[in-house]
């Protein structure tokens, strides 16, 4: 069995060794994200960021709604453009009471 560290304190999962490692690290975010959206207050703040490679120094400018999962997805390889280019760090963010004031 492969331990998944707990996403919320009244839970913990286990992932076969079937599954793969991929999968399990799939499973765990998308279980991260679950529980975020039952857990989180109503007040969402959204956010506009800048990401910077440590590869190439290049950029990525990108908008979300949980910045330290959005980050953490980005180092994981999890989005498409991102993952050539890892590992990313924040080199400036800004928060936003509305999605409309983005």
């Amino acid at each position: 069995m492969i331990r998944i560290p707990a996403c919320h304190p009244e839970t913990s999962g286990r992932v076969s060794r079937s599954l793969g490692i991929q999968t399990a690290k799939a499973l765990q975010i998308f279980l991260k994200g679950f529980f975020y959206l039952k857990y989180a207050q109503r007040n969402v703040m959204y956010y506009t960021y800048i990401l910077q490679s440590e590869k190439d120094q290049s950029f990525y400018i990108g908008y979300t709604s949980n910045l330290e999962h959005r980050l953490y997805e980005h180092n994981e390889g999890f989005s498409r453009y991102t993952k050539h280019k890892r590992p990313w760090k924040i080199v400036y963010f800004e928060k936003f009471e509305e999605k409309s004031d983005m």
